[in-house]
């Protein structure tokens, strides 16, 4: 199956495709959680609207709860989403949930005893439910179609976990910065992605649907993704535009690397098989140096093309040193992967299209150093 990279106007159908799986996959996991009447409003969401009926199960939260185990959790976040749709219908409606629980589209994270109510399709308040924002935009204020902002709460229950040595968890943190400049740093940051690479930010539309603040740093972007967590990312507030657009490349590359692999091995290496990275200090599974190139290698693109992009950046000759290290990175990794990795038919072709990518970068002529400095 093909993931398509940053030439032309559409974003992968195969991306749909995958995006189908992981709804049914969510489904067959909260099945045995789910009240009998939960089970019929998500059938007959899936009957009158299919696309709803995806859209409801994709959702990250509803992903990150599944996977981590937390199903019954899962069950509550839909059915939340289910009462904001008005899918279920009249009568009283009792969810167990967790001591959070949020809804990315209605705006709304609720803090409960254990008890969410739905009644008549409404959230209604049981015990101590605290709204800690309730419809207004708050809670996850809206930065562009479907993509929201984690403005004070972020569903995901595995945020501290972190395994790169030079990090310390994704708390999320606005690094007091107000919401507004956040939200307008990432509209930056995806016009340039429309502007540049198309095909990607129409994937972007299909399937990112959440992005989480984690401070603010002058120096270099501090991003991250959950291979559990799909549809969201983790991103720092970088001054230059050039570098947030990077970042968000590359975060959902990852996102749809780690969506691919819901569906394939991708590469048959054991994980304990550890090679040198090209972007991190310590020695990698072979999936973390093609999560690597899988990231970067669009992030050559971008740059060339922000290159020639009229107000892409405010240095332009950051721009030419920045796609040289990249470039010389990507050949290392796709080098290492060539040699190592032990692709199935999936991880063939996306190792094909890479190096198609790559090749064109190399005929640049660009001056590659003899060896690179190993952070991203």
């Amino acid at each position: 199956m093909e993931m398509v990279f940053p030439d032309g106007t559409e974003g992968s159908p195969d991306l749909t495709v995958l995006v189908r799986g992981l709804a049914r996959d969510n489904l067959r996991a909260i099945h045995a959680s789910a009240p009998a009447w939960l089970v019929s409003a998500l059938v007959a969401l899936g009957r009158r609207e299919p696309l709803g009926f995806v859209d409801v199960l994709s959702d990250p939260a509803v992903t990150v709860l599944c996977a981590t185990g937390r199903t019954a959790d899962a069950v509550a976040t839909v059915g939340l989403e289910l009462a904001r749709r008005r899918q279920l219908g009249e009568g009283t409606h009792r969810l167990r949930a967790p001591r959070w629980v949020a809804n990315l589209r209605g705006s709304v994270a609720l803090e409960t005893d254990g008890n969410v109510v739905v009644a008549n399709g409404r959230v209604a308040t049981l015990g101590v439910v605290h709204a800690l924002v309730d419809d207004g935009g708050g809670a996850f204020p809206r930065i562009l179609g479907d993509i929201r902002f984690a403005a004070h709460f972020d569903p995901n229950p595995n945020a501290a976990d972190e395994t790169h040595p030079e990090k310390s968890g994704n708390a999320l943190d606005l690094g007091g910065v107000p919401v507004s400049d956040w939200l307008e740093a990432l509209r930056r940051a995806f016009a340039s992605v429309e502007a540049c690479l198309p095909a990607i930010a129409a994937e972007m539309r299909t399937l990112l649907r959440l992005v989480i603040p984690v401070g603010v740093d002058g120096e270099r972007h501090l991003s991250a993704s959950f291979r559990e967590y799909v549809g969201a990312v983790y991103l720092s507030l970088h001054p230059e535009p050039a570098t947030m657009a990077e970042a968000l490349v590359h975060e959902f590359q990852h996102n749809k690397l780690n969506l691919l692999r819901t569906a394939y091995p991708v590469l048959e290496n054991p994980e304990d098989e550890l090679v040198r990275s090209p972007v991190r200090p310590d020695l990698r599974p072979l999936m973390g140096v093609l999560l690597a190139a899988h990231a970067f290698v669009p992030v050559a693109e971008l740059h060339l093309r922000l290159l020639d992009h009229e107000g892409g950046t405010r240095d332009p000759e950051y721009l030419r040193r920045r796609l040289t290290d990249v470039v010389a990175k990507n050949d290392e990794a796709l080098r290492t992967l060539a040699d190592k990795a032990r692709p199935d038919a999936a991880g063939h072709q996306l190792l094909a299209r890479m190096q198609s990518l790559h090749a064109r970068h190399l005929g640049l002529g660009l001056r590659l150093p003899r060896d690179v400095e190993h952070v991203s």
